[in-house]
């Protein structure tokens, strides 16, 4: 609990910087296991040996359940606002070292900023999932194993990620919302940012060497986005959204549209 991480990362008569740098160094590790976790999706096992006998073969796929696995440790890991320590009653300590000498500079950024810390946080996770790489090698993955074995495939992934990332605008809550109290949350506003630029870059701009099929799963979901955006464009008009939702919901509408509208149909060669 709260009390329990300030007794521990902080005594008596110590300065607060203290639970600041507990603080960063725990997110340091969360991002760590994270990066540890995403070479799971799409990972292949290299081994080294040679023809003849019961030999293994060079390129064996991961298992698909424990690739599953890691793609649900990423999500809940840190999509979800509840993956970070949000409590008021430590952040509101996160203060920087007040001592500057030359073994310690001091922290310049005097408030700390959660926003940004915890969207880099979540910008790391959607590049480990999201790049033209890693989704090559989940395709390149379902060549790797029999038709009739499982595997994970690449509408798997975009369908879980995208899921999971847009939770509210595909299936919008009912309530009352506030500023104070938003449909959409800061932390997923940010989050639903960073993904759909991703879908965006892999629709509009996306390299040579990745295969077709990445670019038109990308497109597909973003013609879908737009349309769940059109329903709650529908709410925000009527004044059924809190003013940050509102704005966010007409910002992603502005963006995946203009995307959809300008796309250049890639050809090969």
């Amino acid at each position: 609990d709260a009390k329990k991480m300030l007794d521990k990362a902080v005594k008596d008569g110590e300065s607060w910087h203290l639970l600041r740098r507990a603080y960063e160094t725990l997110l340091g590790q969360q991002l760590g296991a994270l990066r540890t976790a995403s070479r799971y999706v799409g990972g292949v096992h290299v081994n080294r040996d040679r023809k003849g006998g019961e030999g293994r073969d060079p390129l064996v796929p991961v298992d698909a359940a424990k690739q599953r696995e890691a793609l649900a440790f990423l999500i809940a890991n840190s999509f979800p606002d509840s993956a970070f320590d949000l409590r008021p009653e430590v952040v509101r300590k996160l203060s920087t070292n007040k001592h500057r000498h030359w073994g310690a500079l001091g922290d310049f950024d005097e408030a700390f900023s959660l926003h940004d810390r915890i969207g880099q946080v979540q910008s790391f996770v959607l590049l480990y999932l999201m790049n033209p790489r890693t989704l090559t090698q989940v395709f390149d993955n379902e060549l790797r194993k029999p038709g009739d074995e499982d595997a994970l495939t690449l509408p798997e992934v975009f369908r879980t990620v995208i899921d999971a990332g847009f939770t509210e605008i595909q299936t919008p809550p009912e309530g009352k919302f506030t500023s104070r109290e938003p449909m959409v949350s800061s932390l997923r506003r940010n989050l639903q940012d960073g993904l759909t630029t991703r879908l965006i870059d892999l629709m509009v701009t996306p390299p040579r060497s990745m295969p077709r099929a990445v670019q038109t799963l990308a497109s597909m979901h973003l013609r879908q986005l737009s349309e769940k955006l059109d329903a709650l464009s529908e709410r925000a008009a009527s004044g059924e959204l809190d003013d940050y939702t509102a704005a966010h919901v007409s910002d992603l509408k502005t963006r995946v549209d203009k995307a959809l509208n300008s796309v250049m149909i890639r050809t090969p060669g």
